[in-house]
Order: structure tokens, then sequence, then C-alpha cells
């Protein structure tokens, strides 16, 4: 039986795990030592594409970083304006007031920095037509808060579409090519059993085989902890 072919989705350890175990066992084989150095390469192959995928991880985390702390940011300039704009006008009906606040500032805080930048978005504009000079010195502030997080949310997108990618045109184009070659390794051995009388079955023991159990009711019904 050719061995089973590793999944796209699988974590390179996963992956590095499998070849790991075939060299092993081609090496504790004197029927098959020989072939264990062919996996070298393979697993350099590995170490090299997992370390392309440590950097777009760290460069997608990066980002993150920078949307939480300008989400943070934000956050405190919307209730520190929200004060100011209802100390100012004092009544929470005014048009002055619900121009700005649709919704109560800690309902705006709790959005994200991409949903929470499209609702103040528009404020830096009518600030700059309040008269009062508290609120008018709003404007500036939101301006810089806004371009900045506008950046940010944009780098972030970038950097999750590049981890994306990477796994599509370097992991599974790598997974396929480790399926390749396990199958000629199977091949190779198959027919070395064949010529050695080793038995139909010993070159399916270089492969590691994962047997999966139906599951308990207990396990079906009861969640993970998440």
């Amino acid at each position: 039986m050719a061995p089973k072919n590793l999944y796209p989705s699988a974590s390179l350890d996963t992956i590095s795990s499998e070849l790991i175990y075939t060299q092993a066992r081609l090496a504790s084989d004197p029927n098959a030592e020989d072939l264990a150095p062919t996996i070298d390469p393979l697993l350099s192959e590995v170490t090299e594409t997992g370390a392309g995928q440590q950097s777009t991880w760290i460069a997608e985390t990066r980002a993150q970083a920078q949307c939480d702390f300008l989400n943070g940011q934000l956050d405190n300039l919307v209730v520190e304006f929200a004060d100011t704009l209802l100390f100012t006008v004092k009544d929470r009906t005014s048009t002055r007031v619900t121009h700005y606040l649709r919704q109560t500032p800690y309902s705006i805080v709790r959005l994200g920095l991409a949903s929470e930048l499209e609702v103040v978005r528009e404020w830096p504009e009518s600030l700059k037509n309040e008269t009062d000079e508290a609120l008018k010195a709003f404007a500036p502030k939101f301006t810089d808060l806004i371009a900045k997080g506008d950046a940010a949310v944009s780098a972030l997108g970038k950097a999750e579409n590049a981890r994306s990618e990477f796994r599509m045109r370097s992991i599974e184009l790598l997974v396929e090519k480790l399926n390749g070659e396990r199958m000629k390794l199977h091949t190779q051995l198959a027919g070395r059993a064949n010529e050695k009388n080793l038995g139909k079955y010993w070159a399916d023991g270089f492969f590691k085989s994962t047997t999966k159990r139906r599951r308990t009711k207990d396990e079906v019904e009861t969640p993970e902890p998440s």
C-alpha cells in the first residue's frame, strides 16, 4: 500500500515528523539504510520553507500589534472627545451631539480599528467648523490618527495576504513535491522487497500510519475548552 499523502494544510512540524520518521526507519534497517541520506535534502527544504513561513508570521504579528496600539489610541480619543462634547453642549439630544455620536462612545470603542475608523472618518471636517475651540482642537488629532490607522489596517491586510499566499505558493507546492518523493521512495522500496523477498508489506513500514478511532459519545457531545 502506498504511503498516505501529506495534507496541504498540514503544519511543517507534522511534515518534518513524517520525514524524520521515514529517515530513522531507513537508517535502522540494513536492507534500506543506504536510502536514509535521500531524506536530508527534503528536510532542508522543509526547514527553509519554515523560515519563510516564520517571517510572514512575524510581519503579520507586528502589523496586528500596530493596529491594536492605534485602536487603543483612537478609543481614548473618542472617549475624551465625547466627554468634552457633552460637557460643552450639555444637551445629549442636541444635533451637535448626535451629529457625532449616533451611538454611545462605548459602543464605538468596542469596534475593531477598521470599523471604528469608518465611524470617525468624517469628524475632522465637521470639527473644523465648530465654534468652540475645545472641540475644534480635536480635528487635527483625529486627522492624524485616521491617517495612521488607515496605514496600519492596510499593512495588516497585506501581511495577512502574504501569509496566505506563502502557504498557497510555497507550502502547498512543497507538500505536492514531498508526496511525489515519498511515492517514488515507496516504489523503490517495494521493488527491493520483491528482489530480496522481504515481504509485500515491508515497504509500508517506512512511513507513519495514522489509525483513526471512533470518538466516544462523551467526546462527541462535550466541546473542547476554547
